[in-house]
């Protein structure tokens, strides 16, 4: 009985509203995903290509914007040359590849924050739990980059460091 007045309440109705659309964008994100395996398979036409991409997705998130970012940064934001379609499709291909490693990177974190949490309680401060889940998170990173790639233990640091550097000079 309460919780239908409460659902009468235009706030609350928003709230809903916003719950629709951030699984709605969960979901548009996994279809997309599940597209770029698709793509990488259809590419190299081997397993091994694709488990190396989607890998380096998963686990290695923030070297992957490091890497678009300093692509978008050389070659621009989009390209009209090959015409008007062609150019937006480049646009919205560059706004995902942009996004995607910081939703990763946030789903990392929320899957950690969620398994501390279950183990540490609910009466552990909310910083140890978000420090703990940040190491993790990171120990996730370096342990694909000394499994299956050429790549130094800083990388994760230095690509964060080259994006917000980045970002700034968009924002001067």
């Amino acid at each position: 009985m309460a919780l239908e007045k409460i659902n009468k309440v235009p706030l609350f109705k928003a709230v809903g509203v916003v719950a629709l659309l951030r699984n709605l964008f969960v979901l548009l994100f996994v279809i997309s995903f599940l597209l770029n395996i698709y793509s990488v398979w259809q590419e190299t036409g081997e397993i091994e290509g694709v488990i190396k991409d989607v890998g380096g997705q998963i686990f290695n998130p923030l070297y992957n914007l490091e890497q678009h970012t300093l692509k978008i940064s050389e070659e621009g934001f989009t390209d009209f040359s090959e015409g008007i379609l062609k150019g937006y499709w480049i646009f919205i291909k560059n706004i995902y590849l942009f996004l995607e490693p910081f939703i990763v990177s946030f789903l990392w974190f929320k899957f950690f924050v969620s398994i501390i949490s279950f183990f540490m309680g609910d009466i552990t401060p909310k910083f140890y739990v978000y420090t703990a889940s940040f190491i993790a998170f990171t120990i996730i990173q370096w342990f694909y980059i000394i499994l299956f790639t050429d790549l130094n233990m800083l990388t994760p640091f230095r690509a964060l460091e080259n994006v917000v550097g980045y970002l700034l000079k968009l924002v001067e």
